[in-house]
């Protein structure tokens, strides 16, 4: 099943699967938002938890957040869509 951006839903938990490493382009871990260094991405077959979107700058455009093991990741680029797989109960 393809995902679409209406089907994020906060608390819901996704496998990545690397199908185009682009959707990571602007990826970067919320605890060091400020240097604006990429963070590496996450390894084929990670699970994430989606939290929701927050905004980080006066750019208008706020970030979509996942939680990767213990860290809280943003990612701007809406491509990320592409490489979320839900995972069933």
């Amino acid at each position: 099943m393809e995902l679409g951006l209406n089907d994020l839903h906060v608390g819901s938990i996704y496998r990545w699967v690397a199908k185009d490493l682009r959707c990571w382009v602007a990826w970067f871990d919320v605890a060091n938002i400020s240097n604006r260094q990429s963070a590496d991405r996450p390894a084929d077959g990670t699970v994430v938890m989606y939290l929701g979107r927050e905004q980080f700058s006066n750019n208008g455009v706020p970030a979509y957040i996942f939680v990767v093991g213990e860290k809280k990741y943003a990612v701007w680029n809406s491509s990320v869509i592409h490489g979320l797989q839900p995972i069933k109960d």
